[in-house]
């Protein structure tokens, strides 16, 4: 950029000195533009017959972990489909982005685009909890961003793949807002005496049956039904004014309940460390959901 800085420089001493010289010079002042990101904020689809459609919310942070599991995706995926993977961008550095560019540009089915939803994220004050940031809200984006597409496979960035999800993009959402897995840490929970999260989930969540509660980090996403109901502004402004223990899952919980698909277990497994794996909240969960654990 010096040449830039210096030519730039020089162009204000030469229009100084035309306007000083030559005093019939025609000059028209424009307004000044900032542009915070080159990035296009409406991706449209890729055009081909089998695409796969995946977003992932990543920082830099994330950044690193979001690349083992893009990794493990191509690692699993066939040759036939093409994978259209969206950065919803919450705080990368030009490091992390050519870092995660450059891994997906050796592979001829693989594509990769940035969205920066940072300066979006800024006018909302957003609860946040244990190790959660604000990139945890991304998800709630796809449906303002992504909205040039009928449906998007959503993952956190902390999820290996271990099978082709090409498979589990192709679900037929028919006329449900999404499909998600129930969530069996939560399902435990329900099922401990005196602990209070069946009563969240029936007075806050609304929940009928607290087993249907989901989890979060795989959502696929009927886009072209849920933007006809809630956009991105009412589901952040929904998660602002109300107290909710996993912030936006349980906003999404709340708003979609009685329209989701609930998915087999194993397309989002929790893996515990800690206290949990010695013991974890599986196992006080009905024996059914248990057993699909």
């Amino acid at each position: 950029r010096y040449i830039g800085f210096v030519a730039e420089r020089l162009f204000g001493i030469f229009l100084t000195h035309q306007l000083r010289t030559v005093p019939d010079l025609k000059v028209k002042y424009l307004q000044a533009g900032f542009f915070n990101s080159l990035d296009c904020p409406y991706p449209t689809p890729i055009q081909h017959d089998r695409c796969v459609s995946i977003a992932l919310t990543l920082s830099d942070t994330y950044a690193v972990l979001g690349s083992v599991l893009l990794q493990s995706i191509i690692e699993n995926a066939k040759p036939a489909d093409y994978y259209d993977f969206l950065v919803l961008d919450s705080g990368m550095n030009a490091t992390s982005r050519t870092m995660l560019s450059d891994q997906i540009e050796q592979y001829a089915n693989t594509s990769i685009r940035f969205i920066n939803i940072e300066k979006a994220l800024e006018p909302f004050k957003l609860p946040l909890i244990l190790h959660l940031t604000n990139a945890t809200y991304g998800r709630l984006f796809v449906l303002e961003y992504l909205r040039n597409y009928e449906k998007v496979l959503y993952l956190d960035a902390d999820i290996v793949a271990n099978g082709d999800i090409a498979e589990l993009y192709r679900t037929d959402l028919d006329s449900v807002y999404l499909a998600a897995v129930r969530d069996t840490v939560s399902a435990g929970w329900c099922c401990m005496p005196e602990h209070i999260m069946q009563k969240y989930i029936k007075d806050t969540i609304q929940l009928k049956d607290p087993f249907d509660y989901f989890n979060g980090g795989v959502l696929l996403f009927n886009i072209s039904l849920l933007r006809s109901k809630y956009s991105t502004q009412q589901l952040l402004t929904l998660a602002q004014k109300k107290s909710w223990t996993w912030m936006d899952q349980d906003v999404l919980n709340h708003i979609c309940r009685g329209n989701v698909l609930l998915l087999g277990q194993e397309w989002n497994v929790m893996a515990h460390t800690g206290q949990q794996a010695i013991d974890p909240p599986e196992k006080y969960a009905p024996v059914w959901l248990q057993n699909a654990y």
